[in-house]
C-alpha cells in the first residue's frame, strides 16, 4: 500500500523538482536546492552564500517620479479584531519609495527583470521606478548555519529540519546574520551587489526590512493595483482558492495546533512571487513599535514590530496590516520566540556619491517650485522672496525672508503632491464611470431584446388574459429601460465633469498619473482588458477637450462614443 502511495504521488508531482515546488518533501529527503530556492522563477535574483549555498530575492519596484518623491497609500488594516484596541494597527498613510533604479543594479541582474518583464502576465517595466530587493523566503535553518560559519558535513543528506526557516531568533540575531553575510559578501563576492553610478565608496548592503517595505510586499507591491494596496485586506488572488493555499496558519477548524514551521516556500507565492509572507513564521522589522493615531504612526518609539503571522497564531493576524509589538529585552534576555524568524532586505543610502548628489539638488531646486494653485506666474511667491533677497543687504532681512521661502516651498511641495493625488483620483474614478456606463447599456440592450420577444409574443398570442400579463411585462420593461436611459444620461454627466476638472491639470502631472492607471490595469484578463479600453476613451476626451473640440463632448455625443455598436 505504502508502495503505491509513492507511485501515485509521483506521477501527480511529475518529478520531485515539482514537489519541492509545492512544499511536498519526501521525508528524510532535504535538499540544498529545496532549503534555499525550492521555487525558482526566471526573474529570482541570486545572491551566493557561504558553502556553495545562495539566496533567492525579488525586486519590489515602487512607481515613482525621482529620488524625494514616493507612494503614498495606506497600510495597517481597517479590522483587525482588536476591538477598543484599534491604536495597534488602525489604518494609516505613509509613503514608500526605495534607493535603487535599474541602471544600479549589477548587469546580470538588469537582463533578468527587463527579459522578465516583457513576458510577464501583467506587463511590468522596472525602468523609471524605485527599486529595494526583498528575499524570497524567510532565511532556513541551512542558511542560517552556512552565514554563522557552519557547513554542512554531507550537502545531499541535510536533517529534516534544514529546509524549515529559522526561529528562536532575536532582533539582535537578525542584525548580526545581516551584517556576517554582509561582510563575507565583501570579501568575497562585492561586485555582484548593486552599486551607484561614479560613487567608489557606498554599496549595496542588506539589512532588516522596514515596517513598510515589508507591508507594501506583502501586499503584492507593483504587482497589484494602486486600489488594491489601498483597499485590499489580504493580497489580490483566486477567490476561489482558500487563505489556507497561500499561508501556514492555525485554522479555526484545526483539529490541533501544529508543533512546527513548514519548509520554507510549501505554500502559494503572493503576486510579487514572494513565499510565505503570510504565516509560517512571523518575520522581524527593523522599526520601532509606535501607536497608530489620527490616521499616523506616533507616540513613544517601544519594541520592535514583528509582521505577517505565524503558524501558531489565527486567521486575523496573518493579514499584512496586523502590527504585533516586541520587546527587545525580556528579564530573561533578548526576546525571541519559536515562531519568529527573519528576511531580509537589500538597500543602499539615498544620498550616495557620483551622480546622484548633482540629482537629488536639481530635484529639490524645481520641488514646490510650481506653486500649483498660483496662476500668475508674475508674481509667483518664491520668484518675489528671491526677487528681495538679491536686492537686501540686510542680514536679518536675508534671515527672515529665507524662513519665508523655506515655509512657502513646503507649502507648495504638499501642495504638487495634493495636486497628483487628485488627479490620480480624476483619472481612477473617470476610468470606472466609463465602465458603469458601459454596463448599463449592456444592460439596456439585454432589457430591450427581451422587450421585442414580449412584444411578439403578444402579437401572437390569442388568450386574453396571457396578452393582458405581456402587456404588463411590456410596461415593465419600458419603465427599466427608461431608468437606465434616465442613469446613462445622469452618468454621462457626471463623466462630463470629471473630463472637465481632468483637462485643468498640468499636462506632465496628468500624464504621471495617467502612466500609473495603464500599469495598474495592463493584465491580459478580460476585466484588465476592459479597464484598458475604459481608460483609452477617457484619454481621447481629455484631449478633445483640450482641442476645443466641445461639439464631441455633448452628453449625446459622450452616451454614443461610450459604448461600442453591440450595446447600442
Amino acid at each position: 500500500m505504502r508502495q503505491f502511495f509513492l507511485f501515485i504521488l509521483l506521477l501527480v508531482c511529475f518529478g520531485a523538482d515539482i514537489c519541492f515546488a509545492q512544499g511536498l518533501q519526501r521525508k528524510g529527503k532535504v535538499t540544498p536546492e529545496a532549503a534555499c530556492n525550492p521555487a525558482p522563477l526566471p526573474d529570482d535574483l541570486i545572491l551566493p552564500m557561504p558553502c556553495g549555498l545562495e539566496m533567492a530575492f525579488r525586486a519590489v519596484a515602487v512607481p515613482v517620479d525621482g529620488y524625494l518623491n514616493d507612494l503614498e497609500t495606506r497600510f495597517g488594516c481597517a479590522d483587525c479584531e482588536r476591538s477598543g484596541e484599534e491604536f495597534y494597527d488602525r489604518q494609516y498613510s505613509q509613503g514608500i519609495s526605495g534607493p535603487f533604479r535599474l541602471e544600479n543594479l549589477p548587469q546580470a541582474w538588469r537582463s533578468v527583470l527587463q527579459s522578465a518583464s516583457s513576458t510577464a502576465d501583467r506587463q511590468v517595466s522596472y525602468q523609471d521606478k524605485a527599486l529595494y530587493l526583498l528575499a524570497k523566503y524567510e532565511v532556513s535553518n541551512l542558511q542560517w548555519d552556512a552565514v554563522m560559519g557552519v557547513c554542512p558535513d554531507e550537502p545531499q543528506k541535510l536533517p529534516p529540519d534544514a529546509a524549515r526557516p529559522k526561529a528562536m531568533i532575536s532582533w539582535y540575531d537578525a542584525v548580526d546574520f545581516t551584517r556576517r553575510y554582509m561582510d563575507w559578501l565583501l570579501t568575497n563576492h562585492q561586485e555582484l551587489l548593486p552599486r551607484f553610478e561614479g560613487d567608489g565608496k557606498n554599496i549595496a548592503y542588506l539589512r532588516l526590512p522596514t515596517e513598510t517595505e515589508w507591508e507594501y510586499a506583502a501586499r503584492g507591491g507593483h504587482m497589484v493595483s494602486l486600489e488594491s494596496l489601498r483597499n485590499e485586506n489580504f493580497f489580490e488572488r483566486d477567490q476561489s482558492l482558500p487563505l489556507s493555499e497561500f499561508a501556514v496558519f492555525q485554522a479555526d477548524d484545526a483539529s490541533r495546533a501544529a508543533e512546527n514551521p513548514e519548509n520554507i516556500g510549501s505554500r502559494r507565492p503572493n503576486p510579487l512571487g514572494l513565499y510565505d509572507m503570510p504565516g509560517n513564521l512571523a518575520e522581524i522589522t527593523l522599526d520601532p513599535f509606535q501607536f497608530s493615531l489620527g490616521g499616523r504612526l506616533g507616540g513613544s518609539s517601544g519594541g520592535f514590530v514583528r509582521k505577517g503571522g505565524s503558524f501558531m497564531t489565527g486567521l486575523s493576524e496573518i493579514m499584512p496590516g496586523r502590527r504585533e509589538e516586541v520587546p527587545f529585552y525580556l528579564i530573561s534576555g533578548p526576546a525571541m520566540a519559536r515562531d519568529m524568524g527573519v528576511r531580509p532586505v537589500i538597500s543602499g543610502i539615498n544620498t550616495p556619491g557620483g551622480a546622484r548628489p548633482e540629482l537629488l539638488r536639481r530635484e529639490w531646486a524645481g520641488a514646490g517650485s510650481s506653486s500649483p494653485f498660483v496662476f500668475d506666474s508674475a508674481r509667483d511667491p518664491l520668484a518675489e522672496i528671491d526677487r528681495l533677497l538679491a536686492e537686501t543687504d540686510s542680514d536679518r532681512e536675508k534671515e527672515m525672508l529665507s524662513a519665508l521661502r523655506g515655509v512657502i516651498k513646503d507649502n507648495n511641495i504638499a501642495l504638487e503632491r495634493q495636486q497628483e493625488k487628485a488627479a490620480g483620483w480624476h483619472i481612477r474614478s473617470a476610468m470606472h464611470t466609463v465602465g458603469s456606463i458601459r454596463n448599463f447599456f449592456i444592460r439596456r440592450k439585454t432589457l430591450s431584446n427581451q422587450l421585442e420577444a414580449l412584444r411578439l409574443q403578444q402579437s401572437k398570442a390569442d388568450d386574453a388574459a396571457y396578452q393582458e400579463k405581456l402587456g404588463k411585462s411590456i410596461r415593465e420593461h419600458q419603465e427599466f429601460i427608461a431608468m437606465l436611459d434616465q442613469a446613462i444620461n445622469t452618468t454621462v454627466g457626471h463623466y462630463r465633469v470629471l473630463v472637465e476638472e481632468s483637462a485643468v491639470y498640468p499636462r506632465e502631472v496628468f500624464d504621471r498619473q495617467m502612466k500609473l492607471a495603464q500599469e495598474d490595469v495592463s493584465g491580459q484578463e478580460w476585466h484588465s482588458k476592459e479597464m484598458q479600453n475604459c481608460l483609452a476613451r477617457f484619454i481621447r476626451h481629455v484631449g478633445l477637450l483640450r482641442e476645443n473640440k466641445m461639439s464631441a463632448l455633448t452628453v449625446q455625443a459622450l452616451r454614443k462614443d461610450m459604448v461600442s455598436a453591440e450595446y447600442q
